[in-house]
């Protein structure tokens, strides 16, 4: 999906932490994906680079974008592999077997949805890094998907309909990477279909989520108009309320950066969308205001909570809607 920035400033409100937190990760893996998507053009390097962007605000950056020399293992102990759940290739295969990958990425001979669970899954088996080979795989699956499916659409946050159903995830994964026998052996397909129904219930029900979200963000956008006498057109409050919902915690300085309109005249149309209700300011520091549009924070939330749970509806977005501005100091909240 579309980036969305984290509250990256000093003193987040600990209540918004989680979103923020899955705000952040989904920023760096749109990142990371839009490169991925490139599939003409991507290479190892590319898948390297990636990488390195999802580490650099992980505790370990220096492992961004530096293929294993050593070899790793999931689960069992630090000290040897032998009880480990899972032994990847030894190190000195992974560059030959990331350049067979990216070559498979290139290719169309499956259809989008087959190809992103066989790439996803291929490479968690060659788990090349020392870190991150979680997110990294799954910026590599959403980047098939970005560029054979959404390529200018919002991205379903199919990650956090994975994490919702995680333990037949890893399951499913695992007898793929476990499986040992021939090519073609009608063994290794099952495994295969096994980790494909997982993804294709996972596509599903995020696809389904955004849409509710979107429209839970129109019905925002507004209002927000609405509040501000209905402005469109090439302004810098328009541009503020439509660059809102995929950066909700802003500076009037990468405002500026990100509309094109100056660091003055975005400073005082944030000081009118705080006058309405549309965002809140705090200041950080001696001199930084941050300015945040809580409204989109809940409808995140929101999302985040029925991705993970397919009996919810868009009712679940009501009581955020119900009250679509923030609470004016010194005036009656608005309806």
């Amino acid at each position: 999906m579309r980036a969305l920035a984290t509250r990256h400033h000093t003193g987040l409100d600990p209540a918004r932490g989680a979103v923020a937190e899955v705000i952040g990760n989904i920023a760096a893996t749109s990142q990371a994906q839009q490169m991925l998507s490139q599939r003409q053009e991507i290479d190892v390097r590319t898948l390297l680079v990636a990488h390195r962007v999802l580490m650099d605000a992980s505790p370990s950056p220096h492992l961004g974008g530096v293929v294993r020399l050593e070899q790793n293992w999931v689960g069992g102990n630090d000290w040897h592999p032998l009880d480990g759940d899972f032994v990847p290739p030894p190190p000195d295969m992974c560059q030959p077997l990331l350049a067979d990958l990216v070559n498979y990425l290139r290719s169309e001979d499956h259809s989008p949805l087959l190809q992103a669970a066989v790439a996803h899954a291929q490479f968690e088996t060659i788990h090349p890094f020392g870190d991150g080979n979680g997110r990294a795989g799954r910026a590599v699956l959403y980047g098939v998907l970005k560029q054979r499916c959404a390529a200018n659409g919002m991205m379903p946050p199919i990650s956090l309909a994975l994490s919702g159903n995680r333990g037949a995830y890893l399951d499913s994964l695992a007898e793929f990477q476990t499986y040992v026998g021939a090519a073609h052996d009608p063994g290794r397909s099952a495994a295969l279909v096994r980790w494909l129904e997982v993804l294709a219930t996972a596509v599903h029900q995020s696809s389904v989520a955004v849409v509710g979200y979107q429209k839970a963000i129109e019905v925002l956008q507004r209002h927000w108009r609405a509040a501000v006498g209905g402005r469109r057109g090439r302004s810098a409050i328009s541009a503020i309320i439509d660059h809102l919902p995929t950066n909700p915690s802003v500076t009037a300085k990468t405002l500026s950066e990100a509309t094109g309109f100056s660091e003055r005249r975005c400073a005082d149309a944030l000081r009118r969308l705080k006058a309405v209700g549309v965002v809140k300011d705090r200041t950080v520091g001696p001199s930084l205001r941050v300015y945040e549009a809580d409204k989109i924070f809940d409808v995140f939330a929101v999302m985040s909570s029925t991705v993970c749970d397919p009996k919810s509806s868009d009712r679940e977005y009501a009581p955020v809607l119900a009250c679509p501005m923030l609470p004016v100091p010194g005036l009656t909240a608005r309806p």
